[in-house]
């Protein structure tokens, strides 16, 4: 398993072309480093996906959307997911107000593209959040593996109206971009986690073991890595 040296930050390759970033320090939140380049991706506004934008019109919109006094960013989201070519994406399409997580995150770009054929994906999670790997995890493979994404898939078929709208509903509400929701359907229906049980969703308990079984089935290498890394 290589480990890539960047500042502040562990990079370690836990699978074909997947990185896993995780902080060396509390003081260097993952959220400090992906927040401009998840935004740029997924971001729920038209106003910041895809689109240029300075990290204090972005804190005004998160603060207004969410109807809180603070930012809390940090706190609501601790796993982060990005193909690697959003890096030179938000590079070419400009920031204005650039800093040094940004230049941390170019020297990620350039040591990620030297070493890998093709397209990268780079995952983080903060420690202590294990599950939150594994939802990674899967949004790296949806991404880069095609036959993943064609099993997915028809495992999203299987799901019922009920299913899909009561699931996707509350993902939307969390500030989910409509855009990506399939990826976020077939990623935490893998996993195991309390909020979609405490849904109580007709029939969604059984429809998970097929997602679980698939996970399961393309990453018997990436979990044994999860295990070391979480160790």
């Amino acid at each position: 398993m290589n480990t890539i040296s960047v500042p502040f930050y562990n990079i370690q390759s836990i699978g074909q072309n997947i990185f896993l970033l995780t902080e060396k320090s509390p003081l260097y939140k993952i959220a400090d480093l992906f927040i401009r380049y998840q935004e740029f991706y997924e971001c729920p506004n038209p106003e910041f996906r895809g689109k240029i934008f300075s990290m204090n019109d972005y804190i005004n919109w998160y603060q207004q959307a969410k109807h809180e006094d603070m930012f809390t960013y940090q706190y609501d989201f601790v796993g982060f997911n990005i193909p690697g070519s959003i890096i030179a994406n938000v590079a070419n399409t400009g920031i204005p107000d650039r800093n040094k997580f940004d230049l941390i995150m170019h020297h990620i770009y350039n040591q990620l593209k030297f070493i890998c054929h093709g397209e990268f994906y780079l995952i983080g999670y903060t420690k202590g959040w294990e599950k939150t790997l594994q939802h990674e995890i899967a949004h790296a493979l949806y991404y880069l593996d095609i036959q993943y994404r064609n099993e997915m898939q028809e495992c999203l078929k299987q799901l019922t109206s009920e299913q899909r709208i009561t699931i996707s509903n509350q993902l939307l509400s969390h500030l989910y971009c409509e855009s990506v929701l399939d990826d976020e359907l077939q990623a935490y229906l893998s996993e195991d986690n309390n909020w979609l049980g405490r849904l109580r969703i007709p029939g969604l308990k059984e429809r998970r073991r097929e997602f679980n079984r698939v996970y399961k089935k393309y990453t018997q290498d990436l979990l044994q890595n999860h295990q070391n890394i979480a160790a």
